[in-house]
């Protein structure tokens, strides 16, 4: 899979050429498909609980998920990255902010889960699952607690942002399950401000194939 990935990346970067996502994942598939073929001892393992867990997963149907994640540029500066997919893993929204004047990581991912909520509202999502990677924040939020702090106040805020929605949940997710936001705030930290919508970042086009990838091989 690995391998497939770095091709596309070369032919992208040396040779101006672009692979089709469905193309990589025909690939990628044949790849594991001749694998399992000449070792018949991975052919009959199970997919692992823990691949499940490290990898992106689509929302349930009907409903819209929005990745987020902060990345630090310097000093009180922070990129933030959106990204939100329908239950295909089809992009229907992302976005890169730069924000500035938080001094810690709590501050940072907070403020940028209360850009992605603000950004679902003005998109109109009415079924809204956010996952972000800070574990301490999430749990602060589902545990709908009264904080006075500056990080408390920017998650209830984020708290009477989320009752816009019909349905909405928050949930931790780790890294490698999170990797286009991540890859959207690295961009932010040195653009201020870009969408898009209903198309792909160039530069995420990998992860995103990753993330289909995955998911395919789950289901």
């Amino acid at each position: 899979m690995c391998y497939e990935i770095w091709q596309a990346r070369n032919k992208k970067v040396f040779e101006q050429r672009d692979t089709s996502l469905q193309t990589l994942l025909n690939r990628v598939s044949n790849s594991l498909q001749t694998g399992e073929r000449s070792n018949p001892h991975l052919g009959g393992c199970p997919r692992s609980a823990a691949t499940r867990v490290e990898q992106w997963s689509p929302p349930p149907i009907r409903w819209f998920k929005v990745n987020v994640d902060a990345a630090h540029a310097a000093g009180e500066v922070w990129g933030v990255g959106i990204i939100i997919r329908d239950e295909h893993g089809v992009v229907l929204a992302a976005a890169s902010r730069r924000i500035s004047s938080l001094p810690d990581p709590g501050l940072a991912e907070a403020m940028g889960i209360r850009l992605a909520i603000l950004f679902a509202v003005e998109m109109c999502f009415d079924r809204v699952v956010v996952e972000s990677d800070c574990k301490t924040i999430v749990e602060i939020f589902q545990s709908n607690s009264l904080c006075h702090s500056y990080q408390g106040m920017i998650i209830q805020d984020c708290i009477t942002l989320s009752r816009c929605f019909s349905s909405f949940q928050i949930k931790h997710v780790r890294r490698a399950g999170n990797m286009c936001a991540h890859l959207l705030a690295k961009y932010g930290c040195s653009h201020p401000e870009n969408n898009w919508i209903e198309e792909n970042p160039h530069y995420i086009a990998l992860a995103l194939a990753q993330d289909n990838l995955s998911t395919a091989i789950l289901i």
